[in-house]
């Protein structure tokens, strides 16, 4: 396939593959529609189409950095286990609420975590991260995940205001608005990051489904 159009993993190719290269799959988490359809019909085709809310230029500089794409990715690798301790850390030690939509997000969360941490470790000796990363590939690897964990150390906020009012509990959401805002901050310094017009934004659905009716 050629970009911008993308393969979609079913849940069983995800097992399997974790399988192949020694990873212990989840066995909890269920399917996509897509996945679940061709349990039915190998020959089913689904097709999402994605929209970006978000943009900024800095995705098209294929012009290249001074570091390579090894060095960015143990920079978000080393992000990434920081960020997995504090959340488990929260998880195990703070009186949350077990009933909130947020906490078994969380203990999905912290689980998948540590696979693609596993996943990333292992192939990262890859001969093509030895070679310098582009504009593009820095901003991805090394801004877009800030962007990404602002919002999910938002749902942990969430989760702690649902919880009960405890001393802990309350310095805890201090503690995670300031994570939220060191993070936004990164993005602002490192980004010029501008939204779309939702008018742009459901022409773009319409088309996409226009388009798609047509080979159906």
């Amino acid at each position: 396939m050629e970009k911008p159009i993308y393969r979609e993993f079913t849940g069983k190719e995800y097992h399997d593959y974790y399988e192949s290269v020694g990873i212990a799959p989840d066995k909890k988490t269920g399917d996509s529609s897509i996945g679940y359809s061709k349990n039915f019909n190998q020959e089913v085709l689904g097709i999402i189409g994605e929209i970006p809310y978000i943009y900024d230029k800095k995705i098209e500089d294929n012009s290249f950095t001074k570091k390579t794409r090894r060095e960015n990715i143990i920079h978000d690798i080393i992000r990434l286990e920081n960020l997995k301790k504090y959340v488990s850390n929260i998880m195990s030690t703070a009186d949350l609420n077990k009933n909130s939509i947020f906490y078994e997000l969380f203990q999905y969360v912290v689980i998948q975590w540590e696979k693609i941490l596993q996943t990333r470790k292992k192939y990262l000796e890859k001969d093509e991260y030895a070679k310098m990363a582009t504009v593009s590939q820095e901003f991805s690897t090394i801004v877009i995940p800030n962007f990404r964990q602002s919002l999910l150390l938002g749902e942990l906020r969430r989760l702690l205001i649902e919880s009960p009012k405890t001393p802990q509990n309350t310095k805890l959401i201090e503690d995670v608005e300031n994570e939220i805002a060191e993070r936004i901050e990164f993005v602002k310094k490192n980004s010029e990051i501008k939204t779309f017009p939702i008018r742009k934004l459901i022409q773009l659905q319409l088309g996409f489904l226009l388009l798609s009716l047509k080979y159906f």
